[in-house]
């Protein structure tokens, strides 16, 4: 159990909570429990009341899950994580029934907060977003370097662009960042921008939520 590992090597809330990908609330909570009652102490114990069949560690889990984004578990339609949508995804990798409400609980607990969509710009032109993925985007061809291709997207149509879903996951990211200067925080985005590279399951649920094929352009 790795939380229990960087318990034992005294390792502090803030660095354990961004290795587990977890808020710092849950690693004093775990941290907790586990001064208290040792390893076993955070091991899944089942249904314990409403909605509590969800250990310390299997957070964890979940919450690497989350950070993937929607479109890694099959909703490319949007990079939206909905109640509903978690308590599918606890169904599926952990074969646990929860309510609607016992997810916002359990989400609650884990220190997510609810976010509000932005309402859609008074200028966006639906019809012509509709005609740029149907005319504009299929004839699209690459340009004569391979590794860019420049494509004019439509106005006020930001769930084009995939670079969109990437940094609303890393503002995600940032929700229980207190930085103590402009340079703490600049060295926080270069770290995750960095390690993006290497979520090739991500990246690609930023290029899938776009509803964008991709046999043309690269």
């Amino acid at each position: 159990m790795r939380a229990v590992d960087l318990f034992e090597e005294d390792g502090e809330v803030p660095c354990i909570a961004r290795e587990l990908r977890v808020s710092e609330k849950s690693v004093y909570q775990w941290r907790r429990s586990w001064r208290a009652g040792g390893r076993e102490a955070l091991r899944s114990k089942g249904p314990s009341g409403y909605d509590r069949h969800l250990g310390p560690h299997l957070q964890a889990e979940l919450a690497m899950w989350l950070e993937e984004g929607p479109a890694a578990h099959g909703w490319a339609d949007d990079q939206v994580w909905t109640a509903a949508r978690v308590r599918t995804l606890i169904g599926r990798k952990f074969h646990f029934s929860y309510s609607v409400s016992g997810v916002t609980r359990l989400l609650h607990r884990m220190g997510y907060s609810v976010q509000m969509p932005a309402r859609p710009a008074a200028e966006r032109d639906e019809d012509a977003i509709t005609a740029w993925r149907e005319v504009n985007w299929p004839e699209v061809e690459p340009s004569e370097r391979d590794w860019l291709t420049v494509v004019l997207l439509p106005g006020y149509a930001p769930e084009l662009n995939p670079v969109e879903g990437l940094w609303a996951r890393i503002r995600w990211s940032l929700a229980n960042l207190a930085a103590r200067a402009l340079s703490e925080l600049e060295a926080v985005l270069r770290r995750r921008l960095n390690a993006l590279q290497y979520w090739h399951a991500v990246l690609g649920g930023f290029l899938a939520g776009t509803g964008l094929a991709l046999e043309g352009p690269n």
